[in-house]
């Protein structure tokens, strides 16, 4: 078994499919999926059920990726502290955000680390909605949250917060009677999202 193979399998599962994959990876995407195919073939079993929109693991897939996962994160870590001890940033920083925050903040600063650290790569992915912190291989994950942080076993802080409101123009509350009861807002038209019902 080519150890490349199962690495290109694991990047496929972390990365979401085969084009992600090979970028990171820095190989056609034609070669990650023959590195796939060559492994359930030298296994006997099929390791993703591929569709036109996406690609998941099977059963096997997946027994097989949380075996083997680990060992390459961890030679990816000492490859990364031995260039760390010869002082280089090098490697590929995966940061996720919601896409307002993503795009307000994060451009910035990825554009200060990238002039600084010649040989670093950051791929951001903003996205509309909450993101969930396990759901992918990230390095780092920016999300929000009502109330306290969720325990996921993982290094989490608290970056900002953001205060809360209900505001109404002064010409919209002479058209509707006085709100007396929080009770009395479920009747009044709002701009709202579904985080806020």
């Amino acid at each position: 078994m080519d150890w490349n193979d199962v690495d290109a399998f694991c990047c496929v599962i972390e990365r979401g499919g085969f084009t992600a994959a090979a970028e990171v990876l820095g190989r056609p995407k034609s070669s990650v999926s023959a590195s796939v195919s060559r492994l359930e073939a030298q296994l006997g079993v099929r390791l993703l059920q591929r569709t036109t929109r996406r690609v998941r693991a099977t059963e096997a897939g997946e027994s097989l990726y949380q075996d083997s996962a680990p060992m390459f994160h961890r030679l990816r870590e000492v490859r990364s502290n031995a260039a760390a001890r010869g002082n280089a940033v090098v490697g590929t920083l995966r940061i996720a955000a919601p896409y307002e925050f993503g795009a307000h903040h994060l451009g910035a600063v990825a554009c200060t680390m990238l002039a600084r650290y010649r040989d670093l790569r950051i791929d951001i992915d903003v996205e509309h909605g909450r993101i969930d912190p396990l759901d992918r291989s990230y390095d780092i994950v920016f999300s929000y949250f009502d109330g306290e942080l969720p325990d996921s076993g993982r290094v989490a802080r608290s970056v900002f917060s953001l205060k809360r409101g209900i505001f109404a123009a002064p010409a919209f509350l002479e058209k509707h009677p006085k709100v007396r009861t929080p009770l009395d807002l479920a009747e009044l038209p709002a701009i709202a999202s579904p985080m806020d019902a």
